[in-house]
């Protein structure tokens, strides 16, 4: 069973045009990451450790959001995706 990663993909082009609460937040850390994360989701694997793989993107996100700008770290939370 493959992950859908159309609901990250849409996150990650909002993430890129999203004016965030604090602007200071918008330094050039900004852009690129939301560049990075959109071309690591074109390149994304198939296979058996595809959750695997997703839910350590997803907790990279919340990672630098940690740093940066907390407020979305539930909703990105959400976006884990039960293994077995």
């Amino acid at each position: 069973e493959s992950v859908d990663l159309s609901v990250l993909r849409g996150l990650a082009v909002q993430l890129s045009t999203a004016a965030p609460t604090d602007s200071s937040v918008l330094d050039s850390n900004y852009y690129m990451l939301s560049e990075l994360l959109l071309k690591q989701l074109d390149e994304f694997p198939e296979g058996e450790n595809q959750k695997m793989l997703f839910n350590g993107f997803v907790n990279a996100c919340v990672t630098c959001h940690k740093n940066t700008c907390p407020g979305p770290i539930d909703k990105i939370n959400a976006l884990l995706v039960v293994t077995n």
